[in-house]
């Protein structure tokens, strides 16, 4: 008896598991479905990827159509999937060779996953902000803020 009891209890994980699996391949080729759409100015079917929250911005990207950046190389980091909810980073190489991580929001709307929000900043500026944010503390600061009041950081 306990010998199928445990038969059970491993058959359940393992769907459990695949399912889960299959969700996160969906939304991964969502998100991978949106930037091939971007590179193919293919608005069409871009539009039956995005949420209505998206509609906006999806208005925006076709207005910039022939300006819209095209994207060289871009990889799913890591998908997070809660109930009804997805958070996708993606790591992107534009045409100009920009690095940018980005971080999309997807919902699921009768079940398929959509594009509803997103995030992104530029690898390189992240970089110059911790490089300002160290040299900060390395060097004593004077300066003034917008009033005229004199401001110094010290380290020590």
């Amino acid at each position: 008896m306990k010998k199928y009891l445990l038969v059970i209890i491993l058959s359940f994980l393992c769907f459990a598991c695949s399912e889960e699996k299959k969700e996160e391949d969906k939304v991964k080729s969502t998100v991978e479905s949106f930037y091939k759409c971007i590179n193919d100015r293919d608005f069409k079917t871009m539009a039956t990827i995005v949420s209505p929250n998206m509609n906006n911005a999806l208005m925006i990207i076709k207005t910039l159509s022939s300006d819209l950046v095209s994207y060289k190389h871009y990889t799913v980091k890591d998908v997070v999937i809660s109930g009804d909810k997805a958070k996708v980073n993606v790591d992107c190489i534009d045409c100009f060779d920009n690095k940018m991580e980005c971080t999309w929001d997807l919902i699921r709307i009768n079940n398929s996953w959509k594009m509803n929000n997103f995030n992104f900043s530029f690898a390189q500026e992240d970089q110059m902000e911790q490089e300002q944010e160290q040299d900060k503390t390395k060097i004593p600061y004077k300066g003034s803020n917008t009033k005229g009041d004199t401001i110094e950081v010290k380290t020590e």
